[in-house]
């Protein structure tokens, strides 16, 4: 298990927790401008082809339109180069607004 963090000001934080073919990494606090930077820092180009990675919503507490932009941004750059991308655990009122930018019939999304 390693942390990926940028300066003070990058939100959210990001545990990584390496598994069998899936990469979970945790998101905190708020996607919003300040925090669609720390997305694509993502070491994308470090994973194994065929690998999941797991964006774990259950800590992030707001989304903007430039979150969901970074959120798309970042899943055509996993799709071009690994895998694919999944949604886990969004808070009510994270995934609400994500099916309301019709998110949900972009990305795969597990509530459980």
């Amino acid at each position: 298990e390693w942390q990926f963090e940028g300066d003070e000001e990058d939100v959210p934080l990001f545990w990584v927790k390496p598994g069998s073919d899936e990469l979970t990494f945790t998101l905190h606090g708020e996607l919003d401008l300040d925090g669609e930077a720390t997305l694509t820092k993502l070491p994308i180009p470090h994973f194994a082809p065929g690998a999941v990675i797991v964006l774990d919503l259950s800590e992030l507490t707001f989304v903007d339109s430039s979150g969901m932009r970074a959120l798309v941004l970042l899943r055509r750059r996993v799709n071009e180069r690994i895998g694919h991308v999944l949604l886990r655990k969004p808070q009510a009122n994270v995934l609400r607004v994500l099916r309301v930018a019709g998110l949900d019939q972009v990305f795969h999304i597990d509530c459980r």
